[in-house]
């Protein structure tokens, strides 16, 4: 199992509904996780779940960087002036 740590989340999921979808869920356990279920079925030309989570990642780096650019905006709003 310690080779697969970085794919083993809680929960479950669901295959697509498609076949040339994606079948998507997540799981909010805390302030600092979210774990995602991502699968396609590998005989599409279309879906590609190793790129979903490519994407996925790189959206959620994305949107990291925008709440701590509006908190570091905050902080400095509201720190006195000299």
């Amino acid at each position: 199992m310690d080779l697969f740590c970085q794919q083993i989340s809680p929960g479950g999921g669901f295959g697509p509904v498609a076949d040339d979808g994606y079948g998507v869920s997540y799981m909010v356990p805390d302030d600092h996780k979210i774990f995602f279920h991502i699968s396609s079925k590998i005989s599409s030309k279309q879906s590609n779940s190793d790129r979903f989570v490519k994407l996925l990642l790189e959206t959620m780096a994305e949107i990291k960087e925008l709440f701590e650019a509006v908190k570091a905006t905050k902080s400095k709003e509201s720190s006195p002036r000299s």
